[in-house]
């Protein structure tokens, strides 16, 4: 599994584990080993040291230059399907993608819409999902487009992680109020842990369709979120 130590990763990581019949392996941590600019050696000698049935990436980057998006995104890809295609029994591929790769739509998204990304970040995630998809031709890959993923220790860069720390920040120094600017944003928000769920569905059914959206299928407005947290 890569990408287990992240915000998406833990609960992946979490559900695999608690399987009796899976035995979970971590990569290494990005700060140890690049693996989206590493040498192919090295994903060899990761691939022969674990022979894997399945990898599942849940790594990536949400922030950064177009650049460091890609290479993150993309070239990580890439480098996987190239090492998977390396080997006498190739493991099942299984990738979390973004609702971000769609771009912005009317109403609910379909698997079979288009995808228009509109930011650097669903640019990457776009690239990297073709690349999979193009290798479904011969290898056992599964990309899994997540809607707006929601849970504990969410990144105080998105809306719902900040919202958390300063409502956190009020409780400890109280103010007047928490202020936030338009919020009638509607999403297809999704509990992390669900995101961990369709993981486990593909990984017990891999003949399923290689391209798979994972949300409510509906849109919820961010102010709903920020006032159920303000609740809690």
């Amino acid at each position: 599994m890569l990408g287990a130590s992240g915000f998406l990763g833990r609960p992946v990581q979490a559900l695999l584990a608690a399987q009796d019949d899976l035995q979970v392996m971590t990569g290494p941590r990005s700060h140890d080993t690049d693996l989206a600019r590493c040498e192919a050696g090295v994903w060899r000698d990761l691939l022969d040291a674990a022979q894997p049935d399945a990898v599942v990436n849940c790594a990536g980057r949400i922030r950064g230059s177009p650049e460091e998006l890609q290479q993150a995104n993309a070239g990580l890809v890439q480098r996987l399907v190239e090492a998977a295609r390396g080997r006498r029994s190739p493991p099942h591929l299984v990738h979390l993608g973004s609702a971000a790769e769609y771009g912005v739509y009317p109403g609910a998204v379909t698997e079979d819409m288009p995808p228009r990304p509109e930011s650097p970040y669903g640019q990457s995630k776009l690239a990297g999902t073709r690349t999979l998809l193009e290798a479904a031709a011969d290898l056992s890959v599964h990309v899994l487009r997540v809607g707006n993923p929601v849970g504990a220790g969410q990144s105080a860069h998105t809306l719902l992680g900040r919202a958390a720390e300063q409502f956190r920040q009020a409780l400890e120094a109280p103010t007047d109020g928490v202020e936030f600017g338009d919020l009638g944003a509607a999403r297809d928000f999704i509990d992390a842990r669900d995101v961990a769920r369709a993981v486990l569905a593909v990984l017990r059914a891999p003949a399923a369709e290689p391209l798979l959206n994972v949300g409510r299928g509906e849109a919820i407005r961010a102010r709903t979120l920020v006032r159920s947290l303000a609740r809690i």
